[in-house]
């Protein structure tokens, strides 16, 4: 697994909120994927950066299939309102706030016309 460091913590994975929905701790997750508490801490913050190895484990200890580590736990995809989808769309990096804003116009357009 990647040992490589990051500046921040992951954006668009929800490990922590599925541990958190799940009431599970560092030291849950990583009694079932053979590592530390501290390592999981760091990977959870940023410290050190998440390779597909580390996804796969934590997937494998929360019991989900890893297209779930990337949804908020609960939603089943689903995100709706324009907080939620512009907070959806503020999660791609590099993504300016004017596109978001573009985006959301586009998307409720549709949504009213589909109505």
């Amino acid at each position: 697994m990647a040992n490589t460091k990051t500046t921040s913590e992951p954006k668009g994975i929800f490990i922590k909120e599925l541990m958190e929905a799940r009431g599970l701790r560092n030291k849950d997750i990583a009694e079932a994927i053979g590592t530390s508490d501290v390592n999981v801490s760091r990977l959870l913050s940023g410290q050190r950066g998440i390779d597909l190895d580390w996804l796969h484990a934590f997937a494998r200890a929360l019991d989900v299939p890893l297209w779930e580590l990337f949804q908020p736990p609960g939603r089943n995809g689903k995100v709706s309102g324009e907080v939620e989808v512009k907070a959806l769309l503020k999660r791609i990096d590099g993504l300016p706030e004017e596109a978001i804003n573009h985006v959301w116009r586009l998307i409720a357009g549709y949504v009213e016309d589909a109505a």
